[in-house]
């Protein structure tokens, strides 16, 4: 092999990873975008804890971590979701927009490093979502469900629980491993099969109510 063919050879190679490399960006610009106007569709509606959507939004995304107080949660979330306008754009012209869309929205991923002096800390609180799915419940309360989702399931919340667990409805009962429970709602557009989940505004007891638990039949 020529020095001609070795150079070729190495340029399809990194055109081969920048491709995949962008393809995954797009893909993770896309989940966020979705997620972040799936949100904001009900701006208009009030939370039931009363908070304005965008901080119900930050401590559900974040399942109510407190690495940060307030002010500063507050400012790199408002930061940080200014990152979006590139991924819209990913998000709309797909692959044609080639490379230097790829570079351009990188920013996301990148410049989210450093949107604010509180950026790694912000970033740790989010982790927990990675990997899960952010979805309203019929009640509208935001929760924050296992990736494995299918429509219509229910969350409820365990005697003696730490966490709301999410069940899949079957023919004959439920899908869950714990037998008394409360039910909180239908779930508008995500449910897990089973698992854990973070409903912000429930977490501290306010949904628990000792006489409406009754047994569950679990198949």
């Amino acid at each position: 092999m020529d020095e001609a063919d070795t150079v070729k050879s190495t340029l399809q190679a990194y055109g081969g990873l920048f491709k995949n490399l962008y393809r995954d960006v797009r893909e993770y610009a896309q989940a966020l975008t979705e997620r972040d106007e799936m949100v904001m569709a009900r701006e208009s509606t009030s939370y039931p804890t009363g908070e304005p959507l965008l901080t119900a939004y930050r401590k559900a995304l974040s399942a109510g971590s407190l690495l940060l107080n307030e002010q500063d949660a507050t400012e790199v979330f408002t930061e940080w979701r200014k990152l979006f306008k590139p991924a819209r754009l990913m998000s709309k012209l797909g692959s044609s927009i080639g490379a230097s869309g790829g570079m351009a929205v990188m920013n996301l991923i990148v410049g989210g490093q450093t949107v604010s002096r509180n950026s790694d800390v912000f970033f740790a609180m989010i982790e927990v979502a990675w990997g899960r799915r952010l979805s309203w419940t019929e009640n509208g309360y935001l929760a924050l469900l296992p990736e494995e989702a299918v429509e219509w399931g229910l969350i409820v919340i365990l005697r003696g629980g730490r966490l709301p667990f999410v069940v899949r409805p079957q023919a004959h009962g439920y899908r869950l491993m714990h037998t008394l429970a409360w039910i909180v709602g239908k779930l508008i557009h995500f449910a897990a099969n089973r698992g854990p989940a973070y409903v912000h505004g429930i977490m501290n007891g306010e949904a628990y109510d000792e006489e409406s638990c009754g047994d569950i039949r679990l198949v």
